[in-house]
């Protein structure tokens, strides 16, 4: 029945979004190692396709990968918290 699925879908989308604010609020407090933020985003890479939020995907598989290189995490840690503060205030 696809009207279980959208109301399934719609709450595990909110339970992502809650999460991803969480975890910016801990972001922005600088309360995180680089080895916790890269589970965040991977995490989030491979959940925010999953419910719709391709750009927090992409800015998260980024930074992953940045934070695995070792290089340009700055940058694209400002691309990831930029996607993730308009993702929690859209939502």
């Amino acid at each position: 029945r696809p009207e279980v699925l959208n109301a399934v879908d719609e709450e595990l989308r909110a339970r992502f979004i809650a999460r991803c604010r969480a975890e910016l609020a801990m972001i922005e407090a600088n309360e995180i190692l680089d080895r916790d933020l890269q589970h965040m985003a991977h995490r989030a890479a491979g959940m925010a396709g999953t419910v719709g939020l391709k750009e927090l995907g992409i800015a998260a598989a980024h930074l992953e990968d940045a934070l695995l290189r070792g290089d340009q995490i700055a940058a694209a840690r400002l691309a990831f918290l930029g996607v993730l503060r308009k993702i929690t205030s859209d939502n």
